[in-house]
Formats: structure tokens, sequence, C-alpha cells
């Protein structure tokens, strides 16, 4: 789907996928209940009814055998810039190749044939989340 839309439309549903996880993170409520559900919906509606300001840039993080690697997407052009480990500063062109390049990296690192598929990438919940991030450094939270 991603290569039949164009970067402002991709960019914006960037930002509206960061809002529902964020939605999704913060809310009390178990993950399969209908108030979860209901708040995720109601935000994607208020989200998707305004100009949502797409984010310069979102961090995401994939585990690959027990290793895990922190990245930064792109919405505007969807390039994946590596932030950590072995990959730091590499751009990969999407999602897609930043995982097979974490495969790669890895299975040159430990010297062993590859085991199964590559990576998803998920969204880092305390990297969007600019207020949770400072209170988990404050007593108390």
């Amino acid at each position: 789907m991603t290569e039949t839309i164009n970067a402002s439309t991709r960019a914006r549903f960037a930002a509206v996928a960061v809002a529902l996880h964020e939605a999704f993170d913060a809310s009390p409520h178990a993950p399969d209940s209908v108030e979860v559900w209901l708040a995720i919906a109601e935000e994607a509606a208020r989200r998707l009814a305004t100009d949502t300001v797409a984010p310069q840039w979102f961090p995401v993080f994939a585990i690959y055998r027990k290793v895990r690697t922190e990245a930064r997407v792109y919405p505007d052009t969807g390039q994946v810039e590596i932030t950590s480990g072995d990959l730091e500063g590499n751009t990969y062109p999407d999602l897609a190749g930043a995982a097979r390049a974490v495969v790669l990296n890895y299975h040159r690192w430990a010297g062993v044939g590859a085991i199964g598929g590559p990576p998803a990438w998920r969204l880092d919940s305390l990297g969007h989340l600019p207020v949770r991030r400072a209170l988990a450094g404050t007593p108390g939270h």
C-alpha cells in the first residue's frame, strides 16, 4: 500500500498511527476491552477530521535474536535511520530494507545461518511520549 500513496498522505497516516498507539499505550484498560478500542476509534476520528501535523520522524525498534535495534522512521520519505548498535547511522529506503539489514548484520556478527524471517518494527512507547519519558525519571513514576 505504501507504494501507491504520496509522501504527504503517508506522513499524515504516520501521525495518525502514532496518535493511535499513544491512545492504546496510555489506556488503563485491557487490550481487548471495549473501552480501549472506543478510545482508539475516537482518537482516529478526531485526528482524521483535523489537519494532523505529521511528525518529522518517529521512533521504532526491532528485536531479532534477542538483540534490540532502535531506529527513526521519516514518514515523508519512508526512510529508516538506525540509531543504535552496529548499524547506527545507516539509512535504508524502507522498513523492510532496514529489517533485512538487521538480519544480515546479526548473522555476519554471530556467524550463523538465517533463522526465521526478518523482525517486525514496533513503535517505541516511551520514545513518542515525552511527558511519560520525563515522568519515568521522577520518584513515584
